[in-house]
């Protein structure tokens, strides 16, 4: 269904790089997701495999109101969990 094996996408430490919305992967597929209030967690590096001085900045979570035709997204903070 999607290519998110086509090609590399990823970052070295100390990096950045930006991705266009339209490659695959690049975006989360909310199809059947209902309208409503929900809580966004990203996290970066879980499995510790680049070494950090600090892990206790690797989790952000959001407020996501999700109105069924667009995404409001609020409220974002790090997080331990």
């Amino acid at each position: 269904r999607y290519a998110c094996t086509a090609h590399t996408q990823g970052l070295s430490p100390g990096c950045y790089d930006t991705y266009n919305a339209d490659i695959d992967c690049q975006w989360i597929d909310i199809t059947d997701v209902k309208p409503g209030e929900y809580t966004l967690k990203i996290s970066v590096n879980p499995y510790y495999q680049v070494p950090e001085s600090d892990y206790s900045n690797n989790i952000v979570r959001c407020d996501v109101r999700y109105t069924g035709n667009y995404a409001h997204v609020s409220g974002c903070h790090m997080s331990t969990y």
